[in-house]
């Protein structure tokens, strides 16, 4: 027998409970089941009991590990009664341990392959807190009678650095072999104390300095197992990886995606490449600035100078669905296929190339290369099917950044500034070439910045715009499904083929498992069965029977993208969002023109699901003409009756657009002014100030934000929402609905809310008021006009 002392960060736990090795408790239980059984293992369990109290020194407790070695004997019966005999135990990962120190006196050869081998790395700095914590738990059960539903889980990622395996596993700690012993009497309870099992570690190490941990004492050891849970922990490393990726670099996003799918694969040292097939007026073309991480197609530019082009690519992934896959590349496969020469000097042995495709077409394809001939099998593609639908949403993701990429290009280099700033930009540029004149060396270019001007932000917003979007490809597909197996049940009865009942029950399953939720997989699965299967099928039978042949030409109509019913509901849905959206922007762009002519301001914006747009508005945009206050209560009081306007240009168009979709509006507001930098590298102007980044912020966070302690949205259909910090803040626009109140715009329910935190930000409060969309209230909103002079 060979003891294994852990190593590691974990001398926490001895400061703060006692455990004592012995196997008393072991016999307590066998005594126990001896009473409760009636059978055969009654003698079993008599043998066992009386094996061990023949040797007393193992049940009081005992530091000597000297002992364990005399009695080897013992220690293998205790392992074959807690391990069945029909279960290999080299094949399970179990060991028997005692928490102080931290050792293991037994432990299976499959325990000792994952956890102990010379070339293994894990972290066991969280294990002193795990000991506590677990320690808690006991204490609680056995003295206080509290069942709680807590599961202490100790996970460890273990490195493998030999077979370059990077795996998950989760240890399981049974108890049962564990006494607690406690003074006389035992501390009073307290509810806080179930709190310790709850709360992380840094905030558990504050707590538990207030638990009575010197009035306890273990007895006994623990029976570990271990479970792998590597793919779940690699999904949720994706997942992760993807909610994160509009925040993180690319490079970033591409490494912890390769980190996930390695270890999904149970291979660290697997590569991958991520190719999105950007469209230009529906012509594909290269970016290999959104490629970071290649193996082969992407594998730099070389490729592509021996024959092989991004359209030729695309053409050849397009023709199938089914991934490819090279097992050897080998020389003479290199010489039949020139392009692949880089991935042999890449050292990249066997190769994996899957299309992507949605219910647009392909849209990318995934690669996934290895060092190690004939390494990629169909069981590798069988592993990495969970994460496909996660790689889609990451090549939408990047299609999506380059297609704002275009836009913000095509509208930042050919649109022409607004006549509000322009000024600016001119005298700055006329200052650098008089400065290029005078021949200043290096002579950069000055920022262009307005200082102490004051920002107002509004958006108004589709609501549940996603979840009307998956409606309507959801009735779409039921409807399509529904006629296609009402051919096949007319198909079955004239014609003979065993295919009909195999794509009828294809049919059947999708039927029963689409959901609200069309997820990009479920519509890379509908095209694929529909454009593969239903469509050649009925192609072939249409040929047998002129009934069906009618019924197919009418089935294949209603497939068109532009008129068929098949796609009628997402038809409908795109032009109700299109209309919602036309009508708030010629309203906002006719409204804009007339109030700068009251007084110049930056004017920007962004169509969303929606709209939402900032204004900037002080003398430093308009130095020629004095400033005044009034000018930005008007704005103030605009923001409030154009929200109430746009309200009710939904509410009168609602009924007659395909699909009744309704807008939500947000004001956000801020009294102080700001200073605002051009940036050059993105040029667009952005808030200039550690103080003034937080507005910025405010903005990105507050549209989905929650009333405090309720699970409502802030933001509902038929109401004006205005969020605040302060309550000075909000006392002028107050006034302005007041105002509007008066006039019958807006509704008498005035709430004033808490919201929730969010992230960064605390002690947010709101006003809602309702708009009047009834249709006997005034449609026309007067905008507020003021006029002065420059005394």
């Amino acid at each position: 027998m060979k003891i294994y002392k852990q190593a590691g960060a974990e001398a926490l736990s001895p400061q703060y409970f006692r455990f004592d090795n012995s196997f008393a408790p072991y016999i307590r239980f066998l005594k126990q089941k001896q009473d409760e059984s009636i059978d055969i293992r009654v003698k079993f369990y008599r043998y066992l009991v009386k094996k061990f109290e023949q040797h007393p020194k193992l049940l009081v407790p005992f530091t000597d590990y000297a002992l364990l070695e005399q009695h080897d004997e013992l220690v293998q019966l205790l392992r074959m009664s807690l391990l069945p005999l029909s279960v290999d135990s080299d094949e399970v990962p179990m060991a028997l341990a005692f928490l102080q120190p931290s050792s293991l006196f037994y432990y299976t050869k499959k325990f000792k392959d994952t956890f102990i081998d010379e070339n293994i790395e894990f972290n066991t700095a969280a294990d002193g807190v795990a000991n506590l914590r677990y320690f808690v738990k006991i204490v609680l059960e056995q003295c206080y009678q509290y069942k709680t539903d807590v599961n202490i889980k100790l996970i460890k990622q273990v490195n493998n650095k030999e077979h370059h395996t990077l795996r998950h596993f989760q240890i399981h700690i049974d108890s049962r072999f564990v006494d607690v012993h406690s003074s006389k009497p035992p501390p009073d309870f307290k509810e806080d104390w179930i709190q310790l099992l709850r709360v992380d570690d840094h905030e558990f190490m504050e707590q538990f300095a207030r638990f009575p941990s010197q009035s306890f004492r273990l007895e006994g050891f623990c029976m570990l197992m271990a479970e792998d849970i590597s793919e779940e922990m690699a999904i949720n490393q994706l997942k992760g990886a993807v909610l994160n990726m509009h925040t993180d670099v690319m490079e970033q996003t591409l490494q912890n995606v390769e980190t996930a799918i390695g270890e999904l694969v149970n291979d660290s040292r697997i590569k991958i490449g991520i190719t999105p097939f950007f469209k230009i007026n529906g012509k594909v073309v290269y970016d290999q600035s959104f490629i970071t991480r290649c193996v082969g197609i992407a594998i730099e530019e070389k490729g592509f100078d021996n024959g092989l082009s991004i359209c030729k690519v695309y053409d050849q992934l397009s023709a199938s669905s089914l991934p490819t896959i090279f097992s050897s590349i080998n020389d003479e496969l290199v010489q039949a296929k020139p392009y692949l020469r880089y991935l042999q000097e890449s050292n990249i042995k066997s190769l994996l190339v899957h299309p992507i495709k949605s219910r647009a077409g392909l849209i990318g394809v995934f690669e996934m290369g290895s060092p190690e001939d004939y390494w990629i099998n169909q069981g590798i593609v069988n592993c990495l099917r969970p994460a496909l639908p996660l790689i889609t949403e990451l090549i939408n993701y990047m299609l999506e950044m380059f297609n704002a990429r275009i836009e913000r290009l095509v509208k930042e280099k050919f649109t022409p500034l607004q006549p509000s700033v322009e000024w600016k930009f001119n005298e700055v540029a006329w200052q650098y070439l008089q400065e290029q004149n005078n021949k200043s060396d290096n002579k950069a270019i000055k920022n262009i910045v307005f200082e102490n001007v004051y920002p107002l932000y509004a958006a108004v917003d589709i609501r549940d715009s996603s979840i009307e979007r998956n409606r309507a490809l959801k009735n779409d597909y039921l409807d399509q499904l529904r006629q296609t197996r009402c051919i096949l049940q007319n198909a079955t009865v004239k014609i003979t083929l065993p295919l009909i009942e195999s794509i009828t029950y294809k049919c059947d399953h999708f039927l029963e498992s689409i959901t609200d939720l069309v997820t990009s997989q479920d519509e890379l699965n509908m095209g694929e069965f529909f454009g593969k299967e239903v469509y050649v099928l009925f192609e072939h039978i249409a040929e047998s029977d002129g009934e069906i042949k009618e019924m197919v030409d009418d089935y294949m109509l209603k497939t068109n993208l532009a008129t068929g019913d098949f796609h009628k509901n997402h038809r409908n849905y795109e032009e109700s969002v299109l209309t919602i959206n036309k009508k708030m922007m010629e309203y906002f762009g006719n409204e804009i023109n007339t109030l700068q002519a009251v007084y110049p301001f930056y004017f920007e914006k962004y169509r969303t699901d929606g709209v939402e747009y900032n204004i900037y508005i002080g003398n430093s945009i308009a130095p020629d003409k004095p400033f005044n206050a009034i000018y930005l209560r008007n704005l103030r009081a605009w923001q409030i009756s154009s929200m109430a306007h746009i309200t009710r240009i939904n509410h009168s168009i609602c009924k007659s657009l395909p699909l009744c979709l309704q807008t939500t509006q947000l004001i956000l507001v801020h009294g102080n002014a700001i200073d605002i930098t051009f940036r050059r590298d993105e040029r667009r102007f952005d808030v200039e100030g550690a103080y003034n980044i937080r507005y910025e912020i405010l903005k990105k966070r507050i549209d989905k934000v929650r009333i405090k302690g309720s699970m409502e949205r802030l933001t509902q259909p038929g109401k004006i929402a205005l969020v605040y910090s302060n309550t000075t803040e909000i006392q002028e626009y107050l006034h302005h609905i007041q105002y509007l109140q008066s006039r019958g715009q807006l509704t008498d329910t005035l709430e004033m809310l808490d919201l929730e935190n969010v992230q960064g930000i605390s002690g947010l409060k709101a006003l809602r008021v309702g708009v009047h969309v009834n249709d006997e209230a005034e449609l026309t909103f007067s905008t507020p006009q003021f006029s002065f002079s420059n005394s």
